[in-house]
């Protein structure tokens, strides 16, 4: 029996010593690191060479750590070394310093692959298996960053937001590439740092704002899908596809252009240059110790896959440029916030097009409330030409207009529009629209298709309305249409500025016009909201307020939908226009 005993216990001593050698080895982390080399907002506290247990909501496993990397939590006072299996939560922050780089993967299997001298955050997680819902924020101020985006067919809704200075993009794909660096910095091309906004499935744009260091600077690449760049400070969108990158700057956005075969080989080296790519990679065993990692890392098949999606992604074809539709050509929509002088500066009227309008002739845009007031332009010329209004009289003349264009594709155009020049009418009142107006048009659908049902979606701008010029908003657009019954659902729109935003939302039927692409609704349909310095009422009943939403498909085949919108709530008054750029078939 004492022989048992004997060797049962070395049985068990040699078992434990194999468990201990086979956890992560900690002792390394951080080893040959001078304070020097750790971030400016960390070297106030003591980095940790083990695992920092967090009650917060997990959102993903660190695959690999090479070099240096630095998770931080919420509050940037408790920090460790990272290592393989070691946990990310919401609101962790990761720093890789130089010639360091890491790769996580998220819980619903997105990749994202972390260059050296970079600080990305996860700012908002959700992996809802109940409502079929996956979202990730991020917040990236500088550095090199892979993402790799999975199109899981259990999720209805995913969305994806990598938050950077001044600008927005949608993306629809599964590889892009994001850098942010100092103007100072050598860089390909030149540009501004911009949002990113994953649009895959029914995605819903969202939202942020950075404050990152001033003279930063971002390019953008799609390696594989499509991605709509849009500029904040000019308001200008323009999209990129497979092979093409482009740029934001404080001018505003750069030319599309081929991304060269060297500079997309380099970025990926420099990101790491493994994840899950667009084929939905390899699995990864993990089991969680003691100290709360995962031990478990991606197997040499999955990595061995991924770089060979990686390199026939380098040499694919050159794309060419986008065909586009050049702005007020076509038929299409605009809309008007009308400002007149009566003792100082006041809101007149919200004007908006009822039906699509002939921009190569007379176009009009009527009262929002339905009174027999309008504003008349002419397409060819781009400049008003009438304006009848209630008390105020009537402006006829030739006023030209300035555009912004904010985007394009090969069937529709849209952007903004003023006209501050004084318009004096015939009885002496001077009337203006100085706030930022829009319009959207092109190729309209001539005849509607009788099958398929698909996701739209796309950027979308507007403007509330102030004395001061307004205020600029810009958000997303998504909708779901089911050419069969010929109905609009799940009608989603929202664009926001800081504590300022606007919002419709109709998850029952939009009718389509029997044989027409057109559709309409109003404020008695979902529900619609004008929020004003954080302060919101809902316009869903006629009493509290109005609402406008007017629209078309464009495209032989409806490969595009654009609307205009504008709604008024007591003494605010926003319009703008919700954009259909993507369409893809509906995921059961």
């Amino acid at each position: 029996m004492k022989k048992h005993k004997i060797i049962i216990t070395i049985s068990a001593v040699l078992a434990a010593v194999l468990f201990i050698f086979s956890l992560p080895v900690f002792a390394d982390r951080g080893a040959g690191v001078s304070k020097e080399m750790i971030p400016r907002e960390l070297r106030g506290i003591t980095i940790n060479n083990t695992f920092i247990p967090s009650s917060g909501k997990e959102a993903g496993v660190i695959q690999e750590a090479t070099g240096a990397v630095i998770v931080a939590r919420a509050d940037l006072k408790q920090a460790f070394f990272a290592a393989p299996g070691d946990k990310i939560y919401e609101k962790d922050t990761i720093f890789t310093l130089k010639n360091s780089r890491c790769r996580f993967r998220l819980l619903f299997e997105d990749v994202i692959s972390v260059g050296d001298n970079t600080k990305i955050s996860v700012t908002k997680f959700i992996d809802d298996k109940k409502t079929q819902e996956k979202h990730a924020s991020f917040n990236m101020l500088k550095g090199k960053v892979m993402f790799y985006t999975m199109r899981l067919f259990r999720y209805k809704t995913a969305t994806m937001t990598v938050d950077t200075p001044t600008a927005i993009a949608g993306v629809r794909g599964t590889k892009f590439g994001v850098e942010v660096a100092s103007l100072k910095e050598e860089t390909d091309t030149a540009g501004k740092p911009v949002y990113l906004a994953d649009a895959s499935d029914r995605a819903f744009i969202h939202l942020a704002q950075a404050n990152p260091p001033t003279g930063s600077v971002t390019n953008v690449h799609a390696f594989d899908g499509n991605l709509y760049v849009t500029n904040t400070t000019t308001n200008q969108t323009q999209s990129i596809s497979t092979g093409q990158s482009t740029s934001s700057t404080p001018a505003g956005l750069g030319p599309v252009v081929s991304t060269p075969p060297g500079v997309a080989q380099q970025f990926q080296q420099s990101t790491g240059g493994s994840g899950s790519g667009g084929s939905g990679g390899g699995t990864t065993d993990t089991t969680t110790n003691a100290g709360g990692t995962s031990t478990g890392v991606d197997t040499a098949t999955n990595t061995a896959n991924v770089a060979q999606t990686q390199n026939t992604q380098t040499v694919s074809p050159e794309p060419t440029q986008p065909t586009r539709i050049q702005p007020w050509t076509g038929s299409g929509y605009f809309t008007g916030l009308l400002s007149v002088d009566d003792d100082g500066r006041n809101f007149e009227g919200t004007y908006i097009s009822t039906t699509p309008q002939n921009f190569a002739a007379a176009v009009t845009a009527g009262d929002l409330t339905g009174l027999p007031y309008s504003i008349t332009a002419d397409g060819p010329s781009e400049s008003v030409t009438g304006i009848a209004t209630s008390v105020y009289g009537i402006f006829a003349g030739s006023k030209p207009v300035t555009t912004v264009e904010l985007g394009y594709n090969e069937y529709m155009s849209w952007g903004s529009w003023t006209q501050p020049l004084a318009m004096t009418t015939d009885n002496e009142t001077d009337l203006f629209l100085d706030n930022p107006n829009y319009y959207v048009g092109g190729t309209v659908t001539p005849s509607l298709p009788q099958t398929g049902t698909y996701d739209y979606s796309g950027p979308a701008q507007g403007t509330l309305y102030s004395t001061a010029g307004g205020t600029v908003m810009s958000g997303g657009f998504t909708a779901n249409v089911n050419f069969i019954t010929a109905q609009i659902t799940d009608y989603n729109m929202a664009v926001a500025n800081g504590a300022n935003a606007a919002s419709i939302s109709i998850p029952g039927a939009i009718a389509i016009n029997p044989g027409q692409p057109h559709f309409s609704a109003n404020q008695n349909t979902g529900t619609w909201t004008l929020i004003v310095n954080g302060i919101g009422a809902e316009g869903n009943v006629s009493a509290q307020g109005s609402g406008r939403l007017y629209g078309s498909f464009f495209g032989p085949n409806a490969e595009n939908m654009g609307a205009a919108w504008a709604m008024r709530q007591g003494a605010n008054n926003a319009a703008g226009i919700a954009i259909g750029n993507f369409r893809q078939p509906t995921v059961p």
